[in-house]
């Protein structure tokens, strides 16, 4: 499928007003970047961010192994998936879950 775009009647739209940029100095800016401005790069002083380490944030589970997380666990309490019935699924039949 071809379009034949000359034969359309398509709106021309001309921008007439048209400005340029004027060249831009940005050398104050990098001064103070590099802090070679005499007052402002004295007053300017960047402080270390203090790191803290991973153990500050891990608490008293997360510290504990996983196996005695497990001997924690009381022997006589059933698990939850333990207490319910295992419904069969036939084919063709009604699925009911209780």
């Amino acid at each position: 499928m071809d379009i034949e775009v000359e034969s359309q009647d398509l709106p021309v739209v001309r921008d007439t007003d048209v400005s340029t940029v004027g060249e831009q100095e940005i050398t104050a800016f990098g001064e103070q970047l590099m802090g070679t401005n005499d007052e402002s790069s004295e007053d300017i002083k960047a402080e270390e961010p203090v790191e803290k380490s991973a153990d500050e944030f891990i608490d008293d589970d997360e510290a504990r192994s996983l196996e005695d997380i497990l001997l924690s666990i009381p022997l006589d309490i059933p698990l939850p998936s333990a207490g319910m019935e295992i419904t069969k699924i036939v084919m063709g039949k009604e699925i009911k879950i209780p």
